[in-house]
């Protein structure tokens, strides 16, 4: 979900409205109506969406706002805790001072474009970007924060000189770095054993962190658009152990129930090309800094003290998936993931953003190698990288249901794969190896790219990998190489990272080049290949027989590299290596685990068996569509889970990760699992569907000939009575109460006394404009708009007095023509008191430099209707005068076919308490916020005539709001 600029400052003017009204008197009963308001409006658009403003523009403290939404028995809600909550804010770790709250500031920024603060940061690249309202709120004091090597005050946990899995560095002089712990046996879990695994998962994620310079990096979104920008993780991680444990039964309630929303869910960016995920205000860094203070108290405090890890016999507990810990190693896991992914996030942001934490792993000494040169030599700056062959065999896929480590639902099933003889590449594809693809004018040539993979390349202007750096003049192919925090001199004999499609693409150039060893042509690896190809002392069958033999559940980081199976896994490294520093593996290849990933042909699919676990049952799930590429082998900061022998992970073709590829050739047909046809050939067809779908969200649903008889019908009710047609077949109890609809909304607005500025209404959503002219009776003139054309050319008739004609349904295929009849007491100078105007009421902020402000504002039974209603609400404070009163009508009938269910105010239940959530609570808070005082509500019926025995009969509701 994006939240726009117009909805940030929409919170921003919510957020002063709450400061303003702390400073007034508030009593029980207002304070009350308030906190159930803000509850239900933190909530109005769904799990995701708005909450994410709510948690940074309100400004309430992080305590504070914990006690507003985890307290749900709303009468308890005191005056005090809401003028409290108003005016606390967090302070900056490191300064006393009080900072200038969240609202302030956020209309500072929309007022004064941007702060001097976030200027300071901004280069000419990225001026004015949107997310750059997120800059600036501490005055500058948490930018210095950020700024230089962090304090112990950073880290929220163990500091990492003093955490476990902390070790020297060779070759330094008492040097130590932080490196991965193996991963947890789960037959024997100790409240210390999970304690140190925990510090080590939470101290190791935090480090990194320190990597970035400044707030700026924690707000710009990647290059790519396609993730969140990293203050999203920085939270997220926190937020899955609360809500995971919560689901466990461990925990009874949350610890920041914002956050715990707005942190949630991640992205998993479905096409290379969908750019909307960033624009919108996050919490400050010292606000989530805060939280996971917090959070790692709590979590802590489960494990010294929760009943499930007492241990009678001071053997430990056994933690299977039926064990409510199994979500704690849950996050433990979840928080190695996105070490990994945020670690590639960082690699792609500008380097003067990043720094090197202390007691971060060294990069492999290799990388100080200088002199290297511009035009590489095979033999000399890579190896050769001959095919070896490999037989075939049947390979058991999946992990053992008690194999005692934790394990993600795909990894548990089984499948058994026969695998032909095949040859792979000694080597993963160096730099060295691509240069020569990317100078041969690889990335220039159509031929050698499936068709989604080259409206990738063209649409990301790609000429080369993205982590190799222009080093030399256009043209001449010289490069350096970024790492995670260093630019270093290109390493032409590491594996270079690519995507699947780049992969592919040098595939079918080695192949037209040098021609395949076999019949078919060159591809890359299979899942079932890859498990061939392992050492023999930690692959699948040996795990299966001995527990140790998954190397990563015995083995640390510090250690990893050593011996005859040493691999860069587990946080050796921070960075990859040669290939063939290590030992080979028993069928002669080198890497098969660590350095890099290696894509592969497989889709992620489910293995026979599998079932999803009820604490994540949507971790695997959605991505088994066959849009999905597996890879396997772990890279160089691949830890815990990531790094076993069992792990089963993927992403999007087009998506980067530290991964490499291998070059593969066979007689028989790639032994690989595809859940649809073809390899991800899917991928611009979905494309064109979501272009379709955004081609089509401007259709106007209302411009047919029926509905415009309709709303005739509604508008003008005395329509008919000449050629003996009434609005209602004549019965007993007839429902005449419900005619005349837009004339009784109109004829409210009146009796309701808006103050008199200028004597101008206007009607949002006119339609055919019974209601304009109703107005036009109390007021001098009447700015009315609709979306359809075709109704606003009917009203524009029935303004010149036209005979407008249409038909009156009377059964299935017979219709009476009737000609359209104004109300009595309408006169022509009324009718010349209109401007009809075709508009879209989602845009009327944009309108209202042009037509004004009024003291009347309509908006009948068109809330629900509306794509973006916020956007609507947003705008009346710009086009209401003092005093002025907005009639809003609406039966809040939600539907998805006009309405994204992310934007509906209300109609559905809290995603954590399970309490409803009710769109006129919503509304309320909205209205309020931008200003108004509700000063009226009823029950307003409606009759539509569908034909003359069948009616609609709908009860919306009335509400009156006057501008303060």
């Amino acid at each position: 979900m994006i939240v726009s600029h117009s909805a940030a400052k929409m919170w921003s003017a919510a957020a002063s409205a709450a400061t303003k009204r702390s400073k007034s008197a508030v009593n029980a009963s207002s304070s009350r109506a308030y906190a159930t308001s803000l509850q239900s409006a933190c909530r109005r658009e769904g799990r995701k969406n708005i909450e994410k403003l709510v948690a940074s523009a309100f400004p309430i403290s992080t305590n504070w706002r914990h006690q507003l939404l985890n307290n749900t028995n709303k009468s308890s809600f005191s005056a005090t805790t809401i003028r409290a909550a108003s005016t606390f804010s967090v302070t900056p770790i490191g300064n006393p001072k009080r900072r200038k709250s969240t609202a302030a500031v956020l209309e500072d920024i929309y007022d004064e474009e941007i702060t001097d603060a976030a200027a300071l940061t901004m280069d000419a690249k990225s001026h004015k970007e949107d997310w750059m309202v997120n800059l600036g709120r501490e005055n500058g004091r948490v930018n210095d924060w950020l700024t230089g090597p962090r304090g112990d005050d950073w880290y929220t946990g163990v500091k990492p000189s003093a955490c476990p899995g902390v070790s020297p560095v060779e070759g330094t002089d008492g040097a130590t770095a932080i490196r991965s712990l193996p991963l947890p046996n789960l037959s024997a879990v100790t409240r210390e054993s999970a304690r140190e695994y925990f510090d080590n998962s939470w101290t190791l994620f935090e480090t990194l962190f320190a990597g970035l310079k400044g707030e700026e990096p924690f707000y710009r979104p990647p290059v790519h658009g396609l993730r969140h920008p990293q203050i999203f993780y920085y939270g997220h991680t926190p937020c899955l152990y609360i809500n995971k444990l919560r689901v466990a039964g461990v925990l009874d309630k949350p610890v920041n129930a914002y956050f715990e929303s707005i942190f949630e869910v991640g992205v998993d960016e479905m096409l290379w090309d969908d750019m909307h995920k960033n624009d919108m205000v996050w919490p400050t860094v010292a606000e989530v800094h805060e939280y996971r203070k917090e959070v790692y108290a709590t979590v802590v405090d489960a494990i010294e003290n929760h009943p499930s890890f007492d241990d009678k016999y001071g053997e430990g507990v056994v933690v299977n998936q039926d064990h409510p810990m199994w979500a704690l190693f849950m996050g433990f896991e979840h928080e190695r993931i996105h070490l990994e992914t945020s670690s590639v996030l960082f690699r792609e942001t500008p380097l003067h953003l990043v720094q090197t934490p202390a007691n971060w792993p060294p990069i492999h000494p290799s990388a100080a190698r200088q002199n290297r040169p511009s035009r590489p030599a095979v033999g000399v700056d890579y190896p050769p990288n001959r095919m070896i062959p490999v037989k075939g065999n049947d390979i058991d896929l999946g992990k053992p249901a008690d194999f005692p480590s934790y394990g993600w639902d795909n990894e548990y099933g089984e499948r058994n794969v026969n695998v032909p003889d095949f040859l792979a590449s000694e080597n993963m594809i160096t730099n060295g190896e691509f240069w020569n693809f990317v100078a041969d004018g690889g990335y220039r040539n159509k031929e050698y790219w499936c068709e989604d993979g080259w409206d990738w390349r063209k649409h990301r202007n790609m000429k080369w990998p993205f982590f190799w750096e222009q080093s030399g003049p256009q043209g001449s192919h010289e490069y350096s190489l970024r790492t995670i925090f260093q630019v270093v001199p290109m390493q032409w004999d590491w594996p270079v990272d690519v995507n699947y499609y780049e992969a592919q693409a040098f595939c079918r150039w080695k192949t037209q080049k040098d021609g395949s060893p076999t019949s078919q042509p060159y591809r890359i690896l299979t899942e079932a290949e890859h498990h061939l190809m392992r050492p023999k002392e930690h692959d699948l069958e040996a795990s299966r027989k001995d527990v140790s033999a998954d190397k990563v559940m015995v083995t640390p980081g510090s250690e990893f590299a050593k011996g005859a199976t040493g691999a860069n896994l587990n946080l050796a490294f921070s960075s990859q290596n040669p290939v063939g520093s290590f030992p080979p593996s028993t069928s002669g290849h080198f890497d098969v685990t660590g350095n890099a990933w290696e894509w592969t042909e497989d889709h992620f699919n489910p293995l026979k068996g599998f079932e999803v676990h009820h604490v994540y049952d949507d971790f695997s799930t959605p991505c088994f569509d066959g849009k999905h590429s597996m890879i396997v082998g772990g890279s160089f900061i691949s830890t815990g889970d990531e790094a076993s022998v069992y792990a089963r992970f993927h992403f999007r073709p087009h998506f980067l990760q530290h991964s490499g590829f291998r070059l593969v050739a066979s007689d028989a047909k790639a032994p690989a699992t595809h859940l649809y046809p073809g390899n991800f050939s899917g991928q611009a067809a979905a494309r064109d569907v979501v272009v379709a779908d955004d081609t089509n969200d401007d259709s106007n649903v209302y411009e047919s000939e029926e509905l415009l008889g309709m709303y005739l019908g509604l508008h003008f009710p005395s329509s008919g009575s000449d050629e003996g047609i009434s609005s209602i077949l004549n019965h007993k109890n007839s429902p005449l109460h419900g005619l005349s609809f837009p004339q009784r909304v109109a004829q409210l607005l009146n009796d309701l006394q808006p103050q008199r500025t200028n004597n101008r209404a206007l009607d949002i959503g006119c339609a055919v404009g019974g209601s304009s002219f109703e107005l036009a009776k109390h007021f001098d003139h009447v700015e009315a708009f609709d979306f359809s054309e075709s109704f606003i050319t009917a009203a524009q008739g029935m303004q010149k007095s036209d005979r407008m004609k249409f038909k009156v349904p009377i059964e299935a295929d017979i219709h009476e023509e009737v000609v359209a009849a104004h109300n009595e007491g309408v006169s022509a100078e009324m009718l010349n008191r209109v401007n009809f105007f075709v508009g879209d009421a989602c845009k009327l902020k944009d309108y209202s430099s042009e037509i004004g402000t009024f003291d009347g504002v309509t908006m009948a039974n068109l809330l629900c209707r509306l794509p973006d209603p916020m956007a609507c609400l947003d705008a009346l404070p710009h086009v209401v005068n003092k005093g002025g009163v907005v009639v809003m009508v609406t039966p809040f009938s939600w539907l998805e076919e006009f309405t994204p269910r992310s934007k509906w105010l209300g109609g559905f239940r809290d995603p954590v308490s399970g309490e409803p959530l009710y769109s006129i609570d919503a509304l309320q808070t909205i209205m309020e916020e931008r200003g108004f005082e509700k000063i009226h509500d009823e029950e307003m019926p409606l009759v539509i005539r569908e034909h003359q025995r069948k009616y609609q009969y709908i009860i919306s509701q009335a509400t009156a709001w006057r501008k303060q």
